[in-house]
């Protein structure tokens, strides 16, 4: 009988330069770390929100405020996984530009993603994750203007 000869296979992985899009070079909105966080409960930090913006401006109402505590009663996975169709993380290259020029001007031009939180119907609350479980938040959108919806509803 002929002796058979087992040939192994070795996988080598490589990453070509051309293939990464322009935007891999920025830090990510942590969303790698935060899913080492995910049992951690939210915590907000106001510093890095537009005072600016006449529309996406943090307007901090008794509603907002409620809401907020409400999440903080979740972890972010009960918040980013188990309600993933209303809170996500969203890459900036696909907000409109007008967001887009607006992080330029806020100097967080450097995040490739940050995370859009459901507040109700068409109220979202954008800002950065880190890797301590706190959320800056940048952005108030009342009309889900910054990141419209890809489908017919929101």
């Amino acid at each position: 009988m002929g002796s058979k000869k087992k040939s192994k296979k070795t996988t080598v992985q490589t990453v070509k330069e051309s293939s990464k899009s322009p935007v891999n070079s920025k830090k990510a909105a942590v969303k790698s770390a935060v899913k080492s966080n995910m049992s951690l409960h939210p915590k907000w930090r106001f510093q890095k929100r537009d005072c600016e913006h006449e529309r996406w401006h943090l307007e901090v109402t008794d509603i907002l405020l409620e809401k907020l505590t409400n999440f903080e009663s979740m972890t972010w996975a009960q918040i980013l996984v188990e309600a993933k169709k209303q809170n996500h993380h969203v890459k900036t290259y696909e907000l409109i530009k007008e967001a887009q020029k607006r992080l330029t001007t806020l100097k967080l031009d450097d995040y490739d993603e940050i995370c859009s939180l459901r507040l109700d119907g068409t109220h979202r609350l954008y800002g950065i994750l880190d890797e301590d479980g706190v959320f800056s938040i940048i952005w108030n959108d009342f009309e889900h203007e910054i990141y419209p919806s890809k489908k017919g509803n929101t």
